[in-house]
C-alpha cells in the first residue's frame, strides 16, 4: 500500500510533510506532552524527555500523575525544556516529534532549531510557540499550538473542543468577577 502523506503549516508557518496516519510522536519542550493528553493524543506517545522519568514527592502536572507509570517506562531521547538528543530520535524512529516552548523564557524554541531537529534526524518535526492565557497575543499561540498539534495527529474536532472549553472558562470566571475592582 501506498504511503499517504499530509502537508500542513506549523506555528511557524514552515511547511512539513507528515505520513498519514501518524501513529507515534515524541513531544519536545516545555507543555507539549500535557497538550497532547488534552488532544486525547497519549496513545501516539513512544518516547519521553528527561523530566517524565524523574520521580517527585509531589507532582503538580496531572497528566503525569494519571501516566507516570507508563511514561517512566517509554525511551528516553533528550533533556526536558527541548534538549533534544537527535541520535536517540533516530533510534526510537517516530512518525512526528511535536516541539514547542514558551515565548520569551529561556526553554522557548525558534524556527531554527526545528529545522535543525528536523535535518539531523530526517523525521517530520511540528514546532510552535506554546503560549499561554497571560495576554491576547499568548492566548492566540496556545490556541495555535492546539490546532497544529490536533491538525498533525486529525485530532481537529478536539482541538476545537478544548480551545471552546478554555474560552467559555474564561468568560464564566470573567462574569464571575466583574464587580471586583
Amino acid at each position: 500500500a501506498e504511503q499517504k502523506e499530509m502537508i500542513m503549516t506549523d506555528g511557524f508557518a514552515r511547511t512539513v510533510t507528515i505520513p498519514q496516519p501518524v501513529e507515534s510522536v515524541l513531544c519536545s519542550g516545555s507543555g507539549t506532552l500535557r497538550y497532547l493528553v488534552y488532544l486525547q493524543g497519549e496513545d501516539l506517545i513512544i518516547g519521553v524527555d528527561s523530566i517524565e522519568k524523574q520521580g517527585r514527592e509531589i507532582e503538580g502536572r496531572p497528566y503525569a500523575l494519571v501516566h507516570r507509570e507508563w511514561l517512566q517506562t517509554l525511551p528516553l531521547f533528550g533533556e526536558f525544556r527541548g534538549k533534544d538528543d537527535p541520535e536517540k530520535i533516530i533510534a526510537i524512529d517516530p512518525d512526528l516529534v511535536i516541539k514547542g516552548g514558551s515565548s520569551g523564557t529561556a526553554y522557548g524554541t525558534s524556527i531554527a532549531e526545528v529545522d535543525d531537529l528536523e535535518s539531523k534526524t530526517g523525521v517530520p518535526v511540528v514546532g510552535f510557540a506554546y503560549g499561554s492565557l497571560r495576554n491576547q497575543a499568548e492566548k492566540t499561540e496556545m490556541y495555535t499550538a492546539l490546532r497544529v498539534m490536533g491538525r498533525a495527529i486529525q485530532h481537529d474536532d478536539r482541538a476545537e473542543e478544548v480551545i471552546a472549553y478554555i474560552g467559555a472558562t474564561l468568560a464564566d470566571l470573567d462574569s464571575r468577577t466583574a464587580d471586583i475592582h
